[in-house]
């Protein structure tokens, strides 16, 4: 919002009523036309206190150049990163970064003991169980694109699961050139045993992130799964220079107002 109509107020008056404004329109834009009052009080009352709480631990202000971040604040004063300073887009990338080795780390523990010993086993498969859930019977290249899993990769662990009797290959009926794969019995049994466990693990990722504010990442996290998934499908294969031409396009083009996934309400406890 632009606050420069503000700036000529003759008195701080009005100031707690403009801010008040300010953070409606932010919530209203993240909600669109499910925005309702009592969800606005819950959000601006974390909202504010996220942000005192930053206030107080950084130990100096954040420089305002534009798109710089100081690393103070932004991460665990463990000395890691102290020393980096980056662009907002290059936070993002670093703190998604962090985000995934922690997920990893509790759900490698998670899977202790597990017929399936890893998320990547995991992930393939749960495309597997979609794919048949759909009434499909996948190939094995396309468990590995849903995946978003290297071919090499994908291989290895593929006979890691065949192996240990989860998955089973078999000759498609109208196509013998083509190969497809199924869960076993125990592959059932072993998924969904590994499921529970995901869901546990997933309750300690999400951390101490309240309702709204875990929603709210839902909505921004989407939007960038849907960029990348467009580009890992369709572009996956080009230059790393001409894939940033296409990202460059991308964003010239306006953007969609998103609602925060309000039906979800009820997956999220």
């Amino acid at each position: 919002m632009d606050t420069s109509i503000f700036e000529t107020a003759p008195t701080a008056k009005y100031d707690t009523i403009l801010q008040l404004i300010m953070l409606w329109q932010e919530f209203e834009q993240l909600n669109s036309s499910s925005a309702r009052l009592e969800d606005f009080s819950e959000w601006m009352h974390g909202r504010l206190r996220a942000e005192k709480h930053h206030q107080t631990e950084r130990s100096e202000p954040i420089p305002h150049r534009a798109g710089e971040i100081q690393r103070t604040g932004a991460f665990p004063a463990d000395g890691t990163l102290s020393h980096v300073r980056t662009d907002t887009d290059g936070t993002i990338s670093i703190l998604i970064g962090r985000m995934w080795r922690y997920s990893k780390m509790y759900l490698k523990k998670a899977f202790e003991g597990q017929a399936i010993s890893s998320i990547d086993e995991f992930a393939l498969l749960a495309a597997i169980m979609q794919h048949e859930q759909a009434g499909e019977a996948p190939t094995k290249s396309e468990v590995y694109i849903s995946t978003l899993t290297e071919v090499t990769t994908g291989s290895e662990i593929m006979r890691r699961l065949e192996k240990a009797g989860l998955v089973e290959e078999y000759t498609d009926t109208k196509d013998k050139r083509m190969k497809r794969v199924k869960l076993t019995a125990n592959g059932t049994r072993a998924f969904f045993q590994a499921a529970q466990q995901m869901g546990a693990a997933s309750k300690i990722v999400a951390g101490t992130l309240t309702d709204n504010q875990k929603l709210d990442l839902i909505t921004l996290l989407t939007l960038l799964d849907t960029f990348h998934s467009k580009m890992y499908i369709e572009h996956r294969t080009e230059s790393f220079s001409e894939i940033g031409s296409l990202a460059a396009e991308e964003r010239k083009k306006p953007i969609i107002p998103q609602t925060v996934f309000r039906n979800a309400q009820d997956d999220i406890s």
